[in-house]
């Protein structure tokens, strides 16, 4: 019975529903299910602490920002060789790591919340926990059986081993990315061609919009409550997004025509980052017209707010007044005040 006590050979041993070595925890069946459920809240508390350290604006480099999320990757794949199997094979698992990695990876890519798990781990260069967790055993597993040959292994040989473990966990990762049903394809779709170039690359804030389409876009703000209609504040369309500000707005004409004599005339998200992946020049490219761009669309965005919360204000007064001689107030968020979260 759980919480009984045995006595074996003078030792009072405690009876449980699982047991405790070596840091991991295994239930009666020798699954890691106890291990997860404890490491889970752990992980994530990490993570929560390593957002705070890591803002979208300003904060450490992309090097600094991968080294942070290293430290959540060496608490949950502490023990990888004998969980490996349970993590690929158990979907609440692999969703609970999942959305750790998640917010990790948005703190290197400086991207928004509501970014798909698989976009993310992209643009941050992150692969899923559990393909970690496979390489991490691929290699280990590999070098016990050459020690169990009685073959002397050099620190060149290990190395060498670690290379092609990564290169299989990057053709397993572009096979996942693969399917169509996975989120966030325009971005993912993006970058497949030109993976393995783009796994050494980063981005910041501003590009990151642009390459996931969760920003300060009329589409984005509508979809979130934060504005009315998809129409573009700066030149009318009826529909703004990613896209239509990377290759229709008129407004940025100027800042688009040194993009397209670095790129090309061809605007399309696959053909710009193809481009801009394969050449430096294209690379700056591309991140001087996010930057510049996007900086006068987040300045517009903050002119509307401040304008409408004046509004707002003046007819709040207004309708206070009315209230008094009878007159009935605008319910919240009705008639013509913008929407804010």
């Amino acid at each position: 019975m759980a919480g009984d006590v045995e006595v074996v050979e003078g030792i009072l041993v405690l009876v449980g529903t699982q047991i405790k070595y070596l840091g991991l925890y295994l239930n009666g069946r020798w699954k890691f299910v106890e291990h997860f459920r404890r490491l889970a809240p752990r992980v994530d508390k990490a993570a929560m602490a390593l957002s705070r350290l890591l803002p979208n604006l300003g904060g450490p480099d992309g090097r600094a920002r991968r080294l942070y999320a290293g430290t959540v990757h060496a608490m949950t794949l502490y023990g990888a060789p004998v969980r490996v199997n349970e993590m690929e094979a158990t979907r609440n698992i692999k969703n609970c790591m999942h959305q750790v990695q998640r917010r990790v990876a948005n703190r290197i890519c400086r991207g928004y919340r509501t970014v798909s798990w698989a976009a993310v781990g992209v643009l941050a260069g992150v692969p899923p926990m559990e393909q970690l967790a496979r390489m991490y055993a691929d290699v280990y597993r590999r070098i016990r059986e050459l020690q169990a040959e009685g073959i002397a292994l050099a620190d060149r040989d290990r190395r060498i081993m670690r290379v092609h473990a990564r290169r299989s966990l990057i053709e397993r990762w572009m096979d996942i990315l693969g399917d169509p049903r996975m989120p966030g394809q325009r971005t993912v779709g993006a970058f497949r061609p030109c993976f393995q170039q783009w796994l050494v690359g980063g981005v910041s804030y501003k590009m990151t919009q642009v390459l996931t389409r969760h920003g300060c876009f009329g589409e984005y703000l509508c979809r979130i409550g934060k504005e009315r209609t998809t129409r573009c504040a700066h030149c009318g369309h009826e529909k703004d997004d990613a896209q239509h500000t990377l290759e229709v707005c008129v407004t940025w004409e100027n800042e688009r025509r040194d993009l397209v004599t670095a790129v090309g005339a061809d605007l399309s998200l696959p053909a710009v980052i193809a481009a801009a992946v394969g050449s430096d020049t294209g690379w700056r490219a591309l991140y001087s017209f996010c930057e510049v761009v996007m900086l006068q669309k987040e300045e517009k965005e903050r002119e509307r707010e401040q304008t409408g919360e004046r509004r707002r204000s003046s007819e709040q007064e207004s309708g206070e007044e009315k209230s008094s001689s009878g007159d009935e107030l605008p319910p919240p968020g009705g008639g013509d005040l913008p929407a804010f979260p």
